[in-house]
Protein backbone atom coordinates (compact mmCIF):
# COMPACT_ATOMS: atom_id res chain seq x y z
CA UNK A 1 0.00 0.00 0.00
CA UNK A 2 2.86 2.40 0.76
CA UNK A 3 4.12 2.02 -2.81
CA UNK A 4 0.60 2.65 -4.12
CA UNK A 5 0.48 5.94 -2.21
CA UNK A 6 3.90 6.94 -3.56
CA UNK A 7 2.72 6.22 -7.07
CA UNK A 8 -0.56 8.14 -6.69
CA UNK A 9 0.42 11.19 -4.66
CA UNK A 10 2.34 14.16 -5.97
CA UNK A 11 3.92 12.41 -8.96
CA UNK A 12 2.82 15.08 -11.43
CA UNK A 13 3.98 17.91 -9.14
CA UNK A 14 7.36 16.28 -8.55
CA UNK A 15 7.88 15.69 -12.28
CA UNK A 16 6.88 19.26 -13.13
CA UNK A 17 9.19 20.80 -10.54
CA UNK A 18 12.29 18.76 -11.37
CA UNK A 19 11.96 18.19 -15.10
CA UNK A 20 10.99 21.70 -16.17
CA UNK A 21 14.09 23.12 -14.50
CA UNK A 22 16.33 20.68 -16.37
CA UNK A 23 14.57 21.26 -19.69
CA UNK A 24 14.80 25.03 -19.32
CA UNK A 25 18.52 24.68 -18.68
CA UNK A 26 18.91 22.51 -21.80
CA UNK A 27 17.27 25.12 -24.04
CA UNK A 28 15.46 22.41 -26.04
CA UNK A 29 12.27 24.27 -27.00
CA UNK A 30 10.65 21.18 -28.55
CA UNK A 31 11.03 19.09 -25.39
CA UNK A 32 9.88 22.00 -23.23
CA UNK A 33 6.73 22.37 -25.33
CA UNK A 34 6.13 18.61 -25.29
CA UNK A 35 6.55 18.45 -21.52
CA UNK A 36 4.02 21.24 -20.94
CA UNK A 37 1.62 19.42 -23.25
CA UNK A 38 2.05 16.20 -21.24
CA UNK A 39 1.63 18.09 -17.94
CA UNK A 40 -1.67 19.61 -19.11
CA UNK A 41 -2.90 16.24 -20.36
CA UNK A 42 -2.12 14.50 -17.08
CA UNK A 43 -3.70 17.29 -15.04
CA UNK A 44 -6.90 17.11 -17.11
CA UNK A 45 -7.07 13.32 -16.84
CA UNK A 46 -6.51 13.37 -13.08
CA UNK A 47 -9.23 15.97 -12.58
CA UNK A 48 -11.63 14.09 -14.86
CA UNK A 49 -11.17 10.81 -12.98
CA UNK A 50 -11.84 12.65 -9.73
CA UNK A 51 -15.33 13.69 -10.84
CA UNK A 52 -18.43 11.66 -10.00
CA UNK A 53 -19.48 9.49 -12.95
CA UNK A 54 -22.61 11.53 -13.63
CA UNK A 55 -20.50 14.68 -14.18
CA UNK A 56 -18.17 13.12 -16.74
CA UNK A 57 -18.65 14.35 -20.29
CA UNK A 58 -16.64 11.65 -22.10
CA UNK A 59 -17.43 7.99 -22.58
CA UNK A 60 -14.91 5.45 -21.19
CA UNK A 61 -13.76 4.79 -24.77
CA UNK A 62 -13.17 8.50 -25.44
CA UNK A 63 -11.31 8.89 -22.15
CA UNK A 64 -9.16 5.87 -23.01
CA UNK A 65 -8.15 7.63 -26.22
CA UNK A 66 -7.12 10.74 -24.26
CA UNK A 67 -5.05 8.59 -21.90
CA UNK A 68 -3.35 6.92 -24.86
CA UNK A 69 -2.41 10.32 -26.29
CA UNK A 70 -0.88 11.30 -22.93
CA UNK A 71 1.03 8.00 -22.84
CA UNK A 72 2.44 8.62 -26.31
CA UNK A 73 3.57 12.09 -25.26
CA UNK A 74 5.18 10.59 -22.16
CA UNK A 75 6.96 7.93 -24.24
CA UNK A 76 8.48 10.58 -26.49
CA UNK A 77 9.67 12.51 -23.42
CA UNK A 78 11.21 9.39 -21.87
CA UNK A 79 13.07 8.78 -25.11
CA UNK A 80 14.27 12.37 -25.51
CA UNK A 81 14.98 13.57 -21.97
CA UNK A 82 17.25 12.05 -19.31
CA UNK A 83 15.71 14.38 -16.71
CA UNK A 84 12.19 13.19 -17.48
CA UNK A 85 13.29 9.56 -17.41
CA UNK A 86 14.85 10.07 -13.96
CA UNK A 87 11.84 11.95 -12.57
CA UNK A 88 9.41 9.24 -13.69
CA UNK A 89 11.49 6.47 -12.17
CA UNK A 90 9.64 4.55 -9.48
CA UNK A 91 10.32 5.41 -5.83
CA UNK A 92 9.45 2.62 -3.39
CA UNK A 93 9.02 2.51 0.38
CA UNK A 94 12.53 1.11 0.80
CA UNK A 95 13.93 4.26 -0.86
CA UNK A 96 11.95 6.41 1.56
CA UNK A 97 13.06 4.36 4.58
CA UNK A 98 16.70 4.59 3.54
CA UNK A 99 16.34 8.34 3.05
CA UNK A 100 15.20 8.89 6.63
CA UNK A 101 17.71 10.25 9.11
CA UNK A 102 17.96 9.06 12.75
CA UNK A 103 14.96 10.36 14.71
CA UNK A 104 12.78 10.72 11.59
CA UNK A 105 9.61 8.94 10.46
CA UNK A 106 7.46 9.09 7.34
CA UNK A 107 3.66 8.77 7.34
CA UNK A 108 1.50 8.25 4.28
CA UNK A 109 -2.17 8.79 5.11
CA UNK A 110 -4.62 6.89 2.92
CA UNK A 111 -8.38 6.55 2.59
CA UNK A 112 -10.36 3.58 1.28
CA UNK A 113 -13.87 2.23 0.99
CA UNK A 114 -14.59 -0.43 3.56
CA UNK A 115 -15.21 -3.93 2.23
CA UNK A 116 -17.62 -6.16 4.17
CA UNK A 117 -16.59 -9.57 2.97
CA UNK A 118 -16.97 -9.41 -0.81
CA UNK A 119 -19.32 -6.42 -0.68
CA UNK A 120 -17.88 -2.93 -1.10
CA UNK A 121 -19.72 -0.53 1.24
CA UNK A 122 -20.21 3.24 1.11
CA UNK A 123 -18.16 3.72 4.28
CA UNK A 124 -14.84 5.51 3.75
CA UNK A 125 -12.07 4.90 6.28
CA UNK A 126 -8.71 6.57 6.88
CA UNK A 127 -5.48 4.83 7.79
CA UNK A 128 -1.82 5.66 8.26
CA UNK A 129 1.21 3.86 6.86
CA UNK A 130 4.08 4.56 9.25
CA UNK A 131 7.70 4.05 8.24
CA UNK A 132 10.79 4.50 10.42
CA UNK A 133 14.46 4.14 9.70
CA UNK A 134 15.40 0.46 9.93
CA UNK A 135 11.82 -0.88 9.65
CA UNK A 136 11.45 -4.17 7.79
CA UNK A 137 7.99 -3.12 6.56
CA UNK A 138 5.67 -0.11 6.85
CA UNK A 139 3.16 -0.38 9.71
CA UNK A 140 -0.55 -0.09 8.82
CA UNK A 141 -2.72 1.71 11.38
CA UNK A 142 -6.48 1.98 10.86
CA UNK A 143 -7.73 5.36 12.12
CA UNK A 144 -11.36 6.49 11.70
CA UNK A 145 -14.37 6.66 9.42
CA UNK A 146 -14.52 9.77 7.26
CA UNK A 147 -17.96 10.78 8.48
CA UNK A 148 -16.56 11.10 12.02
CA UNK A 149 -14.06 13.77 11.00
CA UNK A 150 -16.46 15.43 8.55
CA UNK A 151 -19.15 15.62 11.21
CA UNK A 152 -16.79 17.09 13.80
CA UNK A 153 -15.49 19.80 11.44
CA UNK A 154 -18.99 20.63 10.22
CA UNK A 155 -20.25 20.90 13.80
CA UNK A 156 -17.43 23.30 14.72
CA UNK A 157 -18.09 25.41 11.62
CA UNK A 158 -21.86 25.60 12.21
CA UNK A 159 -21.41 26.70 15.85
CA UNK A 160 -18.69 29.29 15.17
CA UNK A 161 -19.40 32.95 14.50
CA UNK A 162 -15.96 33.57 12.97
CA UNK A 163 -12.63 31.88 12.28
CA UNK A 164 -11.33 32.46 15.83
CA UNK A 165 -14.31 30.71 17.33
CA UNK A 166 -14.00 27.88 14.78
CA UNK A 167 -10.34 27.31 15.68
CA UNK A 168 -11.20 27.48 19.36
CA UNK A 169 -13.90 24.81 18.98
CA UNK A 170 -11.75 22.52 16.84
CA UNK A 171 -8.41 22.80 18.65
CA UNK A 172 -9.21 23.97 22.20
CA UNK A 173 -11.92 23.82 24.82
CA UNK A 174 -13.99 20.83 25.93
CA UNK A 175 -13.48 18.99 22.63
CA UNK A 176 -9.73 19.56 22.65
CA UNK A 177 -8.78 15.92 22.20
CA UNK A 178 -11.18 14.96 19.39
CA UNK A 179 -8.68 15.48 16.55
CA UNK A 180 -5.92 13.91 18.63
CA UNK A 181 -7.97 10.79 19.32
CA UNK A 182 -9.04 10.41 15.68
CA UNK A 183 -5.75 11.16 13.94
CA UNK A 184 -2.66 11.05 16.15
CA UNK A 185 -3.19 9.02 19.32
CA UNK A 186 -3.17 5.66 17.44
CA UNK A 187 0.26 6.58 16.02
CA UNK A 188 2.05 7.76 19.18
CA UNK A 189 3.38 4.34 20.21
CA UNK A 190 5.16 4.07 16.85
CA UNK A 191 6.86 7.45 17.21
CA UNK A 192 8.99 6.84 20.30
CA UNK A 193 12.32 8.68 19.96
CA UNK A 194 11.05 10.40 16.78
CA UNK A 195 11.42 14.18 16.58
CA UNK A 196 10.81 14.81 12.84
CA UNK A 197 7.79 13.48 10.95
CA UNK A 198 7.35 13.77 7.18
CA UNK A 199 3.64 13.36 6.49
CA UNK A 200 1.47 13.30 3.36
CA UNK A 201 -2.25 13.87 4.05
CA UNK A 202 -5.20 12.73 2.01
CA UNK A 203 -8.86 13.77 1.76
CA UNK A 204 -10.16 15.87 4.66
CA UNK A 205 -6.78 15.75 6.39
CA UNK A 206 -5.66 18.49 4.01
CA UNK A 207 -7.92 20.80 6.07
CA UNK A 208 -6.27 19.99 9.40
CA UNK A 209 -3.55 22.03 11.14
CA UNK A 210 -1.54 19.06 12.41
CA UNK A 211 0.79 21.28 14.46
CA UNK A 212 -2.18 22.43 16.58
CA UNK A 213 -3.52 18.95 17.41
CA UNK A 214 -3.23 18.41 21.15
CA UNK A 215 -3.86 15.65 23.75
CA UNK A 216 -5.51 16.23 27.13
CA UNK A 217 -2.42 18.04 28.42
CA UNK A 218 -3.11 20.83 25.91
CA UNK A 219 0.48 20.61 24.68
CA UNK A 220 0.22 20.82 20.85
CA UNK A 221 2.21 18.55 18.56
CA UNK A 222 4.36 21.50 17.43
CA UNK A 223 6.01 21.43 20.88
CA UNK A 224 7.05 17.79 20.45
CA UNK A 225 7.61 17.24 16.72
CA UNK A 226 8.98 18.97 13.66
CA UNK A 227 6.05 18.11 11.38
CA UNK A 228 6.98 18.39 7.70
CA UNK A 229 4.03 18.55 5.34
CA UNK A 230 4.71 17.08 1.87
CA UNK A 231 2.64 16.14 -1.17
CA UNK A 232 4.23 12.69 -1.02
CA UNK A 233 6.86 11.15 1.21
CA UNK A 234 8.90 10.58 -1.95
CA UNK A 235 10.16 14.05 -1.04
CA UNK A 236 12.17 12.45 1.76
CA UNK A 237 14.29 11.04 -1.06
CA UNK A 238 14.20 14.00 -3.45
CA UNK A 239 14.75 16.70 -0.79
CA UNK A 240 18.09 15.18 0.14
CA UNK A 241 19.20 15.85 -3.45
CA UNK A 242 17.92 19.41 -3.78
CA UNK A 243 20.59 22.10 -3.99
CA UNK A 244 20.45 24.67 -1.20
CA UNK A 245 21.17 27.70 -3.34
CA UNK A 246 21.19 31.07 -1.61
CA UNK A 247 18.10 33.13 -2.45
CA UNK A 248 19.37 36.24 -4.24
CA UNK A 249 16.19 37.89 -5.55
CA UNK A 250 12.77 38.64 -4.11
CA UNK A 251 9.46 39.89 -5.48
CA UNK A 252 7.19 41.51 -2.89
CA UNK A 253 3.57 42.38 -3.69
CA UNK A 254 1.22 44.30 -1.38
CA UNK A 255 -0.61 47.57 -0.72
CA UNK A 256 -2.67 46.87 -3.84
CA UNK A 257 -5.17 49.25 -5.49
CA UNK A 258 -8.03 46.86 -6.21
CA UNK A 259 -10.18 49.68 -7.61
CA UNK A 260 -7.42 51.01 -9.90
CA UNK A 261 -8.70 52.91 -12.93
CA UNK A 262 -7.35 52.54 -16.45
CA UNK A 263 -5.08 55.61 -16.23
CA UNK A 264 -3.38 54.29 -13.09
CA UNK A 265 -2.89 50.84 -14.64
CA UNK A 266 -1.51 52.31 -17.88
CA UNK A 267 0.94 54.50 -15.97
CA UNK A 268 2.05 51.45 -14.02
CA UNK A 269 2.52 49.45 -17.21
CA UNK A 270 4.76 52.21 -18.59
CA UNK A 271 6.76 52.43 -15.39
CA UNK A 272 5.33 55.84 -14.51
CA UNK A 273 3.61 54.78 -11.30
CA UNK A 274 6.17 56.31 -8.97
CA UNK A 275 3.68 58.22 -6.84
CA UNK A 276 3.37 57.19 -3.17
CA UNK A 277 0.61 54.74 -2.29
CA UNK A 278 -2.07 56.22 -0.04
CA UNK A 279 -4.42 53.84 1.76
CA UNK A 280 -6.98 54.34 4.53
CA UNK A 281 -5.89 54.29 8.16
CA UNK A 282 -5.02 50.76 9.31
CA UNK A 283 -7.77 48.60 10.71
CA UNK A 284 -7.08 45.71 13.07
CA UNK A 285 -10.16 43.79 11.97
CA UNK A 286 -9.64 43.54 8.21
CA UNK A 287 -9.51 39.92 7.03
CA UNK A 288 -7.79 38.77 3.89
CA UNK A 289 -9.89 36.65 1.60
CA UNK A 290 -13.43 36.34 0.33
CA UNK A 291 -15.21 34.39 -2.36
CA UNK A 292 -18.02 36.93 -2.53
CA UNK A 293 -18.31 39.18 -5.57
CA UNK A 294 -18.65 42.91 -5.06
CA UNK A 295 -16.37 45.79 -3.96
CA UNK A 296 -12.97 44.66 -2.73
CA UNK A 297 -11.81 45.94 0.67
CA UNK A 298 -8.35 47.50 0.83
CA UNK A 299 -5.89 45.83 3.21
CA UNK A 300 -3.72 48.57 4.69
CA UNK A 301 -1.54 46.10 6.55
CA UNK A 302 -0.19 44.62 3.32
CA UNK A 303 1.65 47.85 2.52
CA UNK A 304 3.10 47.93 6.02
CA UNK A 305 3.99 44.25 5.67
CA UNK A 306 5.82 44.60 2.35
CA UNK A 307 7.54 47.85 3.42
CA UNK A 308 8.79 46.04 6.49
CA UNK A 309 10.07 43.13 4.39
CA UNK A 310 11.95 45.49 2.08
CA UNK A 311 13.82 46.89 5.08
CA UNK A 312 14.63 43.37 6.31
CA UNK A 313 15.60 41.83 2.99
CA UNK A 314 17.27 44.53 0.89
CA UNK A 315 20.61 44.06 2.67
CA UNK A 316 20.51 40.33 1.87
CA UNK A 317 19.25 40.24 -1.72
CA UNK A 318 17.89 42.25 -4.65
CA UNK A 319 14.28 43.20 -3.92
CA UNK A 320 11.57 44.26 -6.37
CA UNK A 321 8.49 45.82 -4.77
CA UNK A 322 5.10 46.02 -6.48
CA UNK A 323 2.49 48.19 -4.75
CA UNK A 324 -0.55 50.23 -5.71
CA UNK A 325 -1.33 50.02 -9.43
CA UNK A 326 2.02 48.38 -10.14
CA UNK A 327 0.80 45.16 -8.48
CA UNK A 328 -0.73 44.09 -11.79
CA UNK A 329 -1.51 40.57 -12.92
CA UNK A 330 0.70 41.16 -15.96
CA UNK A 331 3.68 41.97 -13.72
CA UNK A 332 3.35 38.66 -11.85
CA UNK A 333 3.06 36.70 -15.08
CA UNK A 334 6.06 38.48 -16.53
CA UNK A 335 8.15 37.28 -13.58
CA UNK A 336 7.10 33.73 -14.41
CA UNK A 337 7.34 34.07 -18.19
CA UNK A 338 8.05 30.57 -19.60
CA UNK A 339 10.34 32.13 -22.21
CA UNK A 340 12.43 33.97 -19.60
CA UNK A 341 13.64 31.61 -16.85
CA UNK A 342 14.57 34.28 -14.34
CA UNK A 343 11.88 33.85 -11.67
CA UNK A 344 12.65 35.39 -8.25
CA UNK A 345 14.06 33.11 -5.55
CA UNK A 346 11.42 34.43 -3.13
CA UNK A 347 7.90 35.50 -4.08
CA UNK A 348 5.80 37.09 -1.32
CA UNK A 349 2.24 38.10 -2.26
CA UNK A 350 0.15 39.89 0.38
CA UNK A 351 -3.43 40.28 -0.80
CA UNK A 352 -6.93 38.80 -0.74
CA UNK A 353 -7.01 35.10 -1.53
CA UNK A 354 -10.17 33.12 -2.15
CA UNK A 355 -11.52 29.61 -2.58
CA UNK A 356 -15.10 29.12 -3.73
CA UNK A 357 -16.78 26.01 -2.31
CA UNK A 358 -19.75 26.68 -4.56
CA UNK A 359 -18.86 26.49 -8.27
CA UNK A 360 -21.63 28.97 -9.03
CA UNK A 361 -19.91 31.66 -6.92
CA UNK A 362 -16.78 31.78 -9.08
CA UNK A 363 -15.84 35.15 -10.55
CA UNK A 364 -18.07 36.39 -13.41
CA UNK A 365 -17.25 35.09 -16.87
CA UNK A 366 -14.85 32.38 -15.67
CA UNK A 367 -15.23 28.56 -15.93
CA UNK A 368 -16.07 26.59 -12.81
CA UNK A 369 -12.51 25.28 -12.47
CA UNK A 370 -11.36 28.81 -11.68
CA UNK A 371 -12.34 28.50 -8.04
CA UNK A 372 -9.26 29.74 -6.19
CA UNK A 373 -6.96 32.66 -6.77
CA UNK A 374 -5.42 35.97 -5.70
CA UNK A 375 -6.75 39.49 -6.24
CA UNK A 376 -4.39 42.05 -7.80
CA UNK A 377 -4.59 45.64 -9.05
CA UNK A 378 -7.88 46.42 -10.80
CA UNK A 379 -9.59 43.21 -9.65
CA UNK A 380 -12.65 45.09 -8.43
CA UNK A 381 -13.97 45.52 -11.98
CA UNK A 382 -14.19 41.75 -12.48
CA UNK A 383 -15.57 41.21 -8.99
CA UNK A 384 -18.39 43.66 -9.70
CA UNK A 385 -19.28 42.08 -13.05
CA UNK A 386 -17.50 44.52 -15.33
CA UNK A 387 -15.17 43.51 -18.19
CA UNK A 388 -11.44 44.28 -17.83
CA UNK A 389 -10.03 47.39 -19.47
CA UNK A 390 -9.16 46.85 -23.12
CA UNK A 391 -5.86 45.08 -23.60
CA UNK A 392 -5.46 44.33 -19.87
CA UNK A 393 -5.86 41.31 -17.61
CA UNK A 394 -8.79 41.20 -15.17
CA UNK A 395 -6.58 41.44 -12.07
CA UNK A 396 -7.51 37.98 -10.75
CA UNK A 397 -4.70 35.42 -10.80
CA UNK A 398 -6.36 32.00 -10.82
CA UNK A 399 -4.60 28.80 -9.80
CA UNK A 400 -4.93 27.40 -13.33
CA UNK A 401 -3.08 30.47 -14.64
CA UNK A 402 -0.38 30.08 -12.00
CA UNK A 403 0.29 26.51 -13.16
CA UNK A 404 1.35 27.83 -16.58
CA UNK A 405 4.06 30.09 -15.15
CA UNK A 406 7.72 29.13 -14.96
CA UNK A 407 8.84 29.35 -11.34
CA UNK A 408 11.55 26.69 -11.48
CA UNK A 409 14.04 29.07 -9.87
CA UNK A 410 11.70 30.02 -7.02
CA UNK A 411 12.63 28.48 -3.67
CA UNK A 412 9.71 29.90 -1.68
CA UNK A 413 6.29 31.37 -2.47
CA UNK A 414 4.56 33.02 0.50
CA UNK A 415 0.84 33.56 0.01
CA UNK A 416 0.08 36.08 2.74
CA UNK A 417 -3.65 35.82 2.21
CA UNK A 418 -6.61 33.91 3.64
CA UNK A 419 -7.57 30.34 2.80
CA UNK A 420 -4.89 29.96 0.13
CA UNK A 421 -4.36 26.33 1.20
CA UNK A 422 -7.94 25.45 0.30
CA UNK A 423 -9.23 23.98 -2.93
CA UNK A 424 -10.97 20.92 -4.31
CA UNK A 425 -9.67 17.83 -2.51
CA UNK A 426 -9.20 15.26 -5.24
CA UNK A 427 -8.22 11.87 -3.84
CA UNK A 428 -4.58 11.15 -3.25
CA UNK A 429 -3.39 13.82 -5.65
CA UNK A 430 -4.10 16.50 -3.08
CA UNK A 431 -5.79 19.87 -3.25
CA UNK A 432 -6.61 21.41 -6.61
CA UNK A 433 -6.02 25.07 -5.81
CA UNK A 434 -3.28 27.67 -5.41
CA UNK A 435 -0.72 25.38 -3.73
CA UNK A 436 -0.95 22.91 -6.60
CA UNK A 437 -0.73 25.70 -9.17
CA UNK A 438 2.49 27.12 -7.70
CA UNK A 439 4.04 23.66 -7.29
CA UNK A 440 3.19 22.74 -10.89
CA UNK A 441 4.83 25.99 -11.97
CA UNK A 442 8.03 24.76 -10.32
CA UNK A 443 8.16 26.49 -6.92
CA UNK A 444 10.04 24.41 -4.35
CA UNK A 445 8.02 25.46 -1.28
CA UNK A 446 4.66 27.22 -0.84
CA UNK A 447 3.43 28.77 2.40
CA UNK A 448 -0.30 29.37 2.67
CA UNK A 449 -3.20 29.65 5.12
CA UNK A 450 -5.93 27.24 6.20
CA UNK A 451 -8.44 29.81 7.44
CA UNK A 452 -9.19 33.52 7.49
CA UNK A 453 -6.75 35.53 9.59
CA UNK A 454 -6.79 39.21 10.49
CA UNK A 455 -4.53 41.76 8.85
CA UNK A 456 -2.59 42.58 12.01
CA UNK A 457 -2.07 38.90 12.92
CA UNK A 458 -0.73 38.16 9.45
CA UNK A 459 1.79 41.00 9.73
CA UNK A 460 2.92 39.63 13.11
CA UNK A 461 3.43 36.14 11.71
CA UNK A 462 5.36 37.36 8.67
CA UNK A 463 7.54 39.72 10.68
CA UNK A 464 8.50 36.83 12.98
CA UNK A 465 9.11 34.44 10.07
CA UNK A 466 11.50 36.72 8.22
CA UNK A 467 13.37 37.48 11.41
CA UNK A 468 14.12 33.78 11.77
CA UNK A 469 14.79 33.07 8.09
CA UNK A 470 18.06 33.75 6.30
CA UNK A 471 18.32 33.28 2.50
CA UNK A 472 20.88 30.50 2.91
CA UNK A 473 19.06 28.57 5.66
CA UNK A 474 16.28 25.97 5.64
CA UNK A 475 12.87 27.64 5.45
CA UNK A 476 11.31 24.72 7.35
CA UNK A 477 13.49 25.44 10.39
CA UNK A 478 12.50 29.12 10.32
CA UNK A 479 8.82 28.21 9.97
CA UNK A 480 8.97 25.88 12.98
CA UNK A 481 10.83 28.51 15.05
CA UNK A 482 8.13 31.07 14.16
CA UNK A 483 5.29 28.78 15.26
CA UNK A 484 7.00 27.88 18.53
CA UNK A 485 7.86 31.49 19.37
CA UNK A 486 4.31 32.74 18.81
CA UNK A 487 2.84 29.78 20.67
CA UNK A 488 5.17 30.37 23.62
CA UNK A 489 4.20 34.05 23.60
CA UNK A 490 0.58 33.08 24.26
CA UNK A 491 -0.84 33.63 20.78
CA UNK A 492 -3.75 31.37 19.89
CA UNK A 493 -3.81 28.59 17.31
CA UNK A 494 -5.74 30.94 15.02
CA UNK A 495 -2.48 32.89 14.66
CA UNK A 496 0.49 30.53 14.92
CA UNK A 497 -1.20 27.54 13.24
CA UNK A 498 -3.01 29.43 10.47
CA UNK A 499 -0.21 28.98 7.95
CA UNK A 500 1.21 25.71 6.63
CA UNK A 501 4.38 25.11 4.64
CA UNK A 502 4.37 22.61 1.78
Amino acid sequence: MFNDELSEKGQLIYSARTVLAALQASGDSLLISRFKQWRDQKQSIAYYYSLPSHQRLFTPLELDSIVQVANLTEASLVQGSDAFRTARAKVNWQNVRDGLQPGEAAIEFTRFRYRNGLRLTDSVYYAALVLRRGDRDPVFVKLFEEKQLAGFLQNCASRAADYKEYVGLAYRGPRLTTLYQLIWQPLESLLTDVHTVWYAPTGLLHRIAFDAIAPETGRPLVKKYDLRLVSSTREVVSNRKLTRDVVQTALLVGGIHYDADSLCLVRAAKGLDSLPVFLPAPSLTVQRGSCENGPVTDIPGTKKETDLLVSKLQSRMYVRLLQGCSAREEAIKRCGDPEKPDAPGLMHIATHGFFCDDPESSAPGKPRLFRSGLLLAGAQRARTGKPPFQGMEDGILYSSEVANLNLTGTKLVVLSACETALGDVRGGDGVYGLPRGFRLAGAEHVMMSLWKISDSETVLFMETLYRHWQPETDIRAAFLATQRELQAAGKGEEVWAAFILL
